[in-house]
């Protein structure tokens, strides 16, 4: 289990708040259940259809996008009929995006739903600091918060016994168009923040101290039987005993004004059984609520049940937590040096209820609304854009917020109050803007995640967010190579980002320079403002942001890896990784650090340990394989859960890029210390990894369509980590990167085919390979002494009446070994004295004959030769030495170094191309 801390990443700070708002996100285990929906057992019998509402809708009110896994059609015709109701019922300029997933889970389960992570304090928020899931704070800012992620992760259990028609008759089968539209509803914000951890009940995050704490927005509606909010921590400590007693009651209650009048007018008894039930207490309706038009929000479902509507108070739960609204489009007014006209303040408002006629109205201050409030009638002529002058004021400061009201008679405020809006009294938040000489700088944010680039990039982008309470004039960037002369060159205005702040870029033209490696770009950013005093700032404050340049090498088609050799460090771009050999290892690896660290000390509450391959890879039609030993002993996630997942942890990840490193891509999925037992186990035990631990692991690089043959890329290794726990760590070695696996065939029936007194020739049946046979490794008494390409062999210079044994193997281009051949055992044969003496005496001189140190070989030949072997024995036929010569003139001459051998009688043996002739002599 995480530790109970908070970590948030704060987004954007907004100016002209008098508090100073945050756009923030969070990844807070206990601010992100899984809520699970369970089988009842019974058969119900009961069909709810979908209301009229949905029916008579002609176009849809928001866009779904569902990323499907392991569903067939007849699956996700079943989902989409569920989003198709969702989306009629419930509206969003921004599409909601679900990854939907089909596995196997434990019997009883239906389905799962969980979000990945939540906002607070974002455009429109109704409750200040109070997380969102994503799917109304999106809705509400009215733009993606999270562009890059799922809104909701939903599973379903591929193997219960599921009814995929649509018609709302499962007979005696589980209907999943309901489970869907039940699982959909968690994600669209039907999800508590309550917890347990042993005999204590919790609420949202709290520190361990108690004090700080933030809720999700369901929270603030929970209360008891007795009107107590389970938030209000002056009646319940959070965490506590007796908070976990009010989730074990039978005794909560979602009280807010819709819901209660969906409810006739009584607050909405919400599921909290006397044994808290981890995944569904608290987040559902009541059992109570089970064969209603209300039932699809219970924490179980029948077979033969067909829930095709939320029900009334489900949706008045929503409209309380923010899918009923007013959402405010509008600037703040920025400060001002001369104020000589009035200042006009504009809103684009977007109801989801009538406004009451004459209702949204501006108000202003000069005293922070402590005695003095303004307040003027904005006129609009669109019903959508609302505008009010704020006259000129002889005061520096100027507060203002605007307000409207619904029909449903609830208030609704710009900025937030912070208290839900269902409010009718300004609270503490509010725009301002001052009037008056202007000496503050600008404020800049280097928006450059670049840690290093390649030596082939011929334009690198830099941006930076500037914003100034005046205005922005212009920005430039101030850059050099090492420590070359500074160039300077413009950022422009690019765009406005999320929050609405300012983005300038531009491209450095490094073509114009010669990159080599160790190179380092420096560069900082400059802004100036658009004050009477043209107020300036720059970044960092002092020095250079510093960029270094690597090497991209030339590409290859396969590699091998061996972190031992003196360069291996030099073929990698290491962020984190080094190259060492820990204790208890036996050579050197690529290694994380052991332990890593948590990611909570880094931006966005994460930290990415990364080794990029400086030679690209160009990817083959066949061997696309990359293999490698490694250890992984990093922190699991949650049991049940996969890559991707809230709470599947931190992991390991092998990742390719067809564009020099700009964007990366996954070969295969990430993956944690669960790939292996004895990984989990040092992980638990907190232990440390150890030669003896590596496992090969082998990835396809094309087996997600992400890369194609052809293409070159780049890979790298990544360990990512988030807050809270870590392990060891991870290490690899033994790289292979598309180095054929497929060995060639055995070579077959080995066999020899003469034998002399010096030689052994041999054959065999020729190999076959997926590519092809590069050739054969020929063994002598187990020792390799020779290759060939040929399927024959002709062993010489052997010793007469000797035992030899053979065998070969095959080989292919990326040396992939065969098995080997069979074993062949051959004897040479004998010399005998006919042999010796037999030929051409005569016609060779051997002196001096005694020797002693040298002895000298002539011998003139008639005919033609090129080349003369020769050869001296001992007495009894053993071969003591030998050398082949080309002969110039038809004629042989050597002088020989006898000086080591014995006393005692010897033969010469000279052998021609056509004869062979002999020659005793003897040593003094």
């Amino acid at each position: 289990m995480k530790t109970k801390l908070l970590f948030f990443v704060i987004f954007q700070i907004y100016a002209g708040f008098l508090f100073a708002q945050k756009f923030e996100k969070t990844t807070d285990k206990n601010l992100l259940p899984n809520i699970i929906l369970y089988e009842s057992g019974r058969q119900e019998n009961v069909y709810i259809s979908a209301k009229s509402r949905a029916k008579s809708a002609k176009e849809a009110m928001s866009v779904f996008e569902v990323t499907y896994t392991g569903f067939s059609d007849e699956a996700k015709a079943a989902f989409q009929a569920a989003v198709d109701i969702w989306s009629q019922i419930l509206s969003s300029p921004v599409p909601i995006t679900i990854d939907a997933r089909w596995e196997v889970m434990d019997q009883g389960i239906l389905g799962g739903s969980s979000s990945p992570e939540l906002f607070r304090n974002f455009k429109n928020a109704p409750f200040k600091d109070t997380w969102y899931k994503p799917t109304i704070a999106n809705r509400l800012a009215g733009y993606d918060l999270s562009p890059e992620g799922y809104d909701m992760i939903i599973r379903y259990n591929s193997t219960a016994n599921w009814y995929l028609g649509t018609d709302g008759n499962p007979g005696t089968k589980t209907d999943l168009l309901s489970v869907v539209l039940h699982e959909i509803g968690h994600g669209l914000g039907f999800s508590a923040g309550a917890w347990k951890d042993g005999t204590s009940g919790g609420i949202g995050y709290v520190d361990e101290n108690g004090e700080n704490q933030s809720f999700v927005a369901f929270d603030h509606f929970m209360f008891n039987g007795d009107g107590e909010q389970l938030i209000d921590t002056n009646i319940f400590k959070n965490p506590s005993t007796d908070l976990l007693a009010q989730f074990q009651s039978n005794d909560i209650y979602f009280d807010s004004p819709l819901a209660n009048e969906a409810n006739g007018g009584v607050i909405v008894e919400l599921y909290a059984p006397t044994t808290w039930n981890q995944g569904s207490s608290i987040s559902h309706l009541a059992e109570s609520f089970n064969g209603t038009e209300n039932a699809l929000m219970t924490y179980s479902i029948g077979t033969g049940e067909a829930l095709h509507d939320p029900g009334p108070i489900t949706m008045g739960m929503f409209a309380d937590l923010g899918w009923v609204s007013v959402r405010f489009d509008h600037k703040a007014l920025k400060d001002i040096e001369t104020w000589t006209t009035p200042r006009t303040v504009s809103a684009e408002l977007y109801a989801d209820t009538s406004l009451y006629d004459n209702s949204v109205k501006l108000h202003y201050s000069v005293d922070q609304f402590k005695t003095d409030d303004n307040i003027v009638l904005m006129t609009t002529t669109n019903d959508t854009l609302f505008n009010a002058d704020i006259p000129v004021i002889a005061n520096d400061t100027v507060w203002y917020y605007i307000e409207a009201k619904s029909k449903l008679d609830r208030f609704y405020f710009y900025p937030s109050q912070g208290t839900g809006n269902i409010s009718t009294t300004f609270n503490d938040s509010s725009f301002y803007f001052i009037s008056g000489v202007d000496n503050i700088k600008p404020t800049i944010m280097n928006e450059n995640e670049n840690k290093y680039i390649f030596d082939v990039v011929k334009l690198l982008e830099i941006s930076a967010s500037a914003d100034d309470n005046i205005g922005i004039d212009s920005m430039y960037i101030e850059y050099k190579i090492n420590e070359n002369t500074a160039k300077y060159l413009n950022l422009k205005f690019d765009h406005e980002d999320i929050t609405g702040t300012p983005i300038y870029s531009t491209e450095l033209p490094l073509y114009d320079e010669t990159l080599q490696n160790g190179d380092t770009l420096y560069y900082k950013i400059h802004a100036v403002d658009s004050s009477s005093n043209t107020n300036s700032a720059f970044i960092p404050a002092n020095g250079y942001y510093k960029i270094p340049v690597h090497e991209i090498y030339a590409p290859v088609k396969d590699t091998v890896i061996d972190f031992d050799n003196a360069n291996a460090e030099d073929i990698f771009v290491l962020d984190g990784f080094t190259v060492d050999q820990p204790t208890n290892f036996d050579s050197k690896a690529l290694h994380s650090p052991h332990p890593y660290e948590e990611g909570q000390n880094y931006k966005e509450n994460e930290i990415n340990y990364v080794a990029i391959l400086q030679i690209p890879i160009i990817l083959d039609d066949d061997s696309t394989k990359i293999t490698f030993d490694e250890i992984v002993i990093v922190e699991p996630g949650t049991a049940g859960t996969v890559f991707g997942d809230a709470e599947f942890w931190d992991y390991v990840i092998i990742e390719g890029s067809k564009d020099t490193g700009k964007t990366w891509k996954e070969f295969d999925i990430g993956y944690d210390c669960s790939i292996s037992t004895a990984f989990t186990s040092a992980f638990n035990s907190t232990g440390n990894g150890e030669e003896s631990m590596y496992l090969n692991h082998k990835i396809d690089l094309l087996q997600n369509g992400n890369f194609n043959a052809g293409d070159t890329i780049l890979i790298r290794f990544r360990l990512w980590s988030d807050p809270a726990a870590v392990g060891w760590g991870w290490a690899v070695d033994n790289i292979q990167i598309q180095k054929d696996g497929i060995v060639p065939t055995t070579p077959g029936s080995l066999a020899t085919t003469e034998i002399t007194d010096t030689t052994i020739s041999l054959i065999w049946n020729k190999s076959t390979d997926n590519d092809a046979v590069a050739g054969y490794l020929v063994y002598q008494n187990d020792i390799l002494v020779d290759q060939v390409t040929d399927t024959t062999y002709k062993a010489t210079d052997l010793s007469h009446a000797t035992q030899y044994s053979y065998f070969v193997k095959a080989t292919d281009a990326t040396n992939n070994l065969s098995e080997k051949s069979n074993t062949v055992v051959a004897t040479t044969t004998n010399i005998t004295s006919v042999n010796i003496f037999s030929n051409h005496r005569s016609e060779m001189k051997v002196y001096p004959n005694p020797a002693s140190n040298y002895i000298n070989i002539e011998y003139r030949a008639e005919d033609n030769i090129n080349v003369a072997y020769l050869s001296i024995y001992s007495l009894d036929g053993k071969l003591i030495s030998s050398i082949s010569k080309s002969v110039m003139d038809n004629s042989f001459i050597e002088q020989i170094n006898i000086g080591e051998l014995k006393s005692g009688y010897y033969f010469i043996r000279l052998t021609l191309e056509n004869k062979v002739i002999t020659e005793r002599f003897i040593i003094k």
